[in-house]
């Protein structure tokens, strides 16, 4: 379901899509977006059994108001590029650490439909600080969040970090000290109902390489000169 404005209108749309419980009668919220079309457009999707019934509540955001374009498609689901949870997580290989560029990593992939979710696990070449950055094609308005996972000794997924729009524009950027040897797991997904291709980047920056000291402890001598 899409909202557009007219060509000669500025409305920032909001769409709310409801479902008619067939059985109960109540009318249940499904999904809601404001602007994961083009600008300040509205994009929903969502799946839809045959013989239900399926509301679309169009507002402005705020006191936005003006004419409007309401297109609606249907299609069969798209086959899933990449597994959704972190149990099935597809395996991506890091550059090995005797190459040039250790520990980095790159595909293109999509979030077919609202809601999707892409999980991706790698090793650890070698020890160092990891950078990962999820950035929309350039044909796709997706508003990326990405959450990693460290396994643990028992193999269980264990939350190390979450972003939203750290990158450029509403590009995700995230890094992480990492270990040699160490299984992370990479969860792609869009925010509230966003979706749409990306690029995934995977780079891996060795201990000594950082010109600064991070912390106090290794805080750089500046060595300023007396001129008095």
């Amino acid at each position: 379901v899409a909202v557009g404005a007219d060509s000669d209108g500025s409305l920032d749309s909001f769409v709310t899509i409801l479902h008619r419980n067939s059985e109960s009668g109540s009318t249940e919220s499904v999904t809601s977006d404001d602007d994961s079309g083009p600008d300040f457009e509205s994009l929903a999707q969502f799946e839809v059994q045959a013989g239900e019934h399926y509301f679309v509540d169009v507002n402005g955001y705020g006191d936005s108001t003006t004419p409007y374009r309401l297109d609606i498609t249907t299609g069969p689901m798209p086959q899933d590029d990449y597994p959704d949870s972190p149990d099935t997580a597809f395996a991506v290989a890091l550059s090995p650490a005797e190459s040039v560029n250790p520990g980095a990593a790159s595909l293109s992939a999509n979030l077919e439909i609202a809601f999707d979710h892409d999980t991706f696990e790698f090793v650890a070449p070698v020890s160092g600080r990891v950078s990962v950055s999820v950035g929309a094609t350039g044909d796709s308005f997706l508003d990326s969040y990405l959450t990693i996972y460290h396994r643990d000794a028992s193999g269980a997924p264990v939350s190390v970090t979450v972003d939203d729009d750290s990158g450029p524009g509403l590009d995700s950027f995230a890094q992480l000290e990492v270990v040699a040897g160490g299984r992370y797991v990479l969860e792609v997904s869009g925010y509230g109902s966003s979706a749409g291709g990306y690029h995934l980047d995977i780079s891996t920056a060795l201990p000594g390489s950082d010109d600064f000291g991070n912390d106090f402890g290794l805080a750089a001598n500046m060595g300023l000169v007396n001129v008095s």
